[in-house]
């Protein structure tokens, strides 16, 4: 499914993230709606771990200083 070498950008995705789905589980929103938000951020990570394959000098700076174009 992924790369050994995706394992730490993707933990410091979770930092990022999981305020958000601590929110998500906390609300009222039906599982329905939760599970379409819990979707868009597994997509959103995804394609943070797709930007660093296609440009492997990302690897090197954290997720955080990464704007949504990939560039810091």
């Amino acid at each position: 499914m992924g790369l050994e070498k995706d394992l730490p950008p993707a933990e410091q995705l979770l930092v990022l993230f999981r305020p958000f789905l601590e929110y998500l589980a906390a609300s009222d929103l039906s599982p329905k709606t939760i599970q379409k938000h819990v979707d868009n951020m597994w997509a959103l990570g995804g394609e943070f771990i797709r930007d660093l394959h296609n440009d492997p000098p990302l690897r090197r700076r954290p997720i955080s200083l990464l704007d949504s174009e990939g560039e810091a």
